[in-house]
């Protein structure tokens, strides 16, 4: 695959060359610079798509280039208005230490498609650093309620535990970590 993806790239370099490119040398073959290298290319195309804006922040993202990260996903969640990349930008602001914007940005990207509950744990997260911990609670007891209904790889029990000993509720985060299972 790799092979074909280099000779379209080579023969034309289009948005979908080259985001195609970029994207399989950083997910499938693990050549991380030269994929953002060439997702800048990429970028510099000016796509109409939110797909290349978003995978350019996500690589910024994933490098730890917050601010320039945020840059590229609010494009592209201008375009895309995806709860995904709204979850991304808010996962930045959470690590660059802007709790409010963070929890905006959860907020705004809780909804039925967030079906792993990611955007609804991270809103917890930030509701305890700010110090509402009645609505750290709502948000533990929700996701606990969910998670017995859905089979769920990202939040886990051992998340929900984390919401509860945050709450100082060390039983009911024993019970989770324990229904989660331990070894």
């Amino acid at each position: 695959e790799l092979k074909y993806f280099e000779l379209a790239y080579l023969i034309k370099k289009t948005v979908k060359s080259t985001h195609n490119l970029a994207w399989y040398l950083y997910f499938e073959v693990g050549n991380e610079e030269k994929a953002i290298n060439i997702q800048k290319e990429c970028i510099e195309l000016s796509p109409k798509s939110y797909y290349p804006y978003y995978l350019y922040g996500y690589m910024l993202l994933d490098k730890y280039k917050l601010d320039e990260a945020i840059s590229y996903l609010e494009k592209a969640y201008q375009i895309g208005k995806r709860r995904d990349i709204l979850y991304n930008i808010g996962f930045c602001y959470f690590q660059m230490g802007n709790i409010e914007k963070s929890k905006e940005c959860f907020s705004n990207s809780v909804s039925e498609l967030d079906v792993e509950n990611r955007s609804l744990y991270g809103l917890g997260i930030c509701e305890w650093k700010l110090n509402n911990f009645k609505e750290v609670k709502i948000i533990a007891d929700k996701i606990l309620k969910d998670i017995e209904t859905k089979d769920n790889d990202l939040i886990t029990g051992y998340e929900i535990g984390l919401l509860y000993f945050l709450l100082d509720d060390l039983q009911q985060a024993s019970n989770c970590v324990i229904k989660q299972g331990i070894d």
